[in-house]
């Protein structure tokens, strides 16, 4: 079993145009061995659907998809998202944002190596 450090929470409704590049952008990560995605889909369509099946079944074990059938606030997508996290951190990605490859890598080693911090983040545009 892999071991998480980092599970990055996806609240998600309606971002198909966005989708492809999300899980793209997901594989360039350093840490992509020790991370995962907690994917709250919120009324998911066939062609979502689709999609995400097949990245689960090129990358076993990197997507936790949580079917949610009917829309719910952003807010309990990302507690249901946290609920299911198995992670030591917690980081909110959203499927329209792209992060740098060692964004997570860099956020999780800073917070090893200093006990006070409690959040980080990074540059951003």
């Amino acid at each position: 079993m892999r071991k998480i450090s980092v599970s990055c929470i996806v609240p998600y409704f309606r971002g198909e145009r966005y989708l492809p590049g999300f899980l793209n952008n997901v594989l360039k990560q350093s840490m992509l061995s020790q991370m995962e995605i907690v994917l709250a889909h919120n009324e998911p369509t066939s062609t979502e659907l689709e999609t995400v099946e097949k990245f689960k079944r090129a990358h076993p074990g990197v997507i936790n998809h949580l079917i949610v059938k009917t829309v719910e606030a952003i807010s309990v997508s990302m507690n249901r998202c946290i609920k299911n996290a198995n992670g030591r951190y917690v980081a909110i990605w959203n499927v329209d944002d792209l992060r740098t490859p060692n964004s997570l890598e860099l956020q999780a080693a800073f917070l090893d190596k200093n006990s006070g911090p409690v959040l980080v983040y990074g540059d951003y545009l």
